[in-house]
């Protein structure tokens, strides 16, 4: 573990005769841990590149076929307006197009 490395290398470090291998196991520790959190970085960065696809993909389609899917979507609420408002049935055009949300305004 981080702790019982950093122990020994503090234990190495009290005598003189190995001050030589003491800068050379710091300098690997280092040189270790650097690369240890490169590598957790690379991953996270590909995990976080693989779930940019889909959105990439939807956001994509959405931008190409924006007027069809909108058309799909409110096709049935736009046939439902145009009879209620070809049969004069103001009060049920009035609920579809979501003025009943200001009843209490009133």
């Amino acid at each position: 573990s981080m702790s019982s490395d950093i122990n020994e290398l503090l234990t190495l470090s009290s005598n003189a005769a190995t001050n030589d291998s003491f800068l050379v196991k710091i300098s690997a520790w280092l040189t270790l841990n650097g690369m240890k959190s490169e590598n957790m970085q690379f991953g996270m960065l590909c995990d976080q590149s693989v779930s940019n696809v889909c959105r990439k993909r939807a956001y994509t389609t959405l931008l190409s076929n924006f007027r069809e899917l909108t058309q799909a979507a409110f096709s049935v609420r736009r046939n439902e307006i145009a009879q209620n408002k070809a049969s004069g049935d103001i009060d049920n055009l009035e609920l579809l197009m979501g003025k009943d949300y200001y009843d209490d305004d009133k």
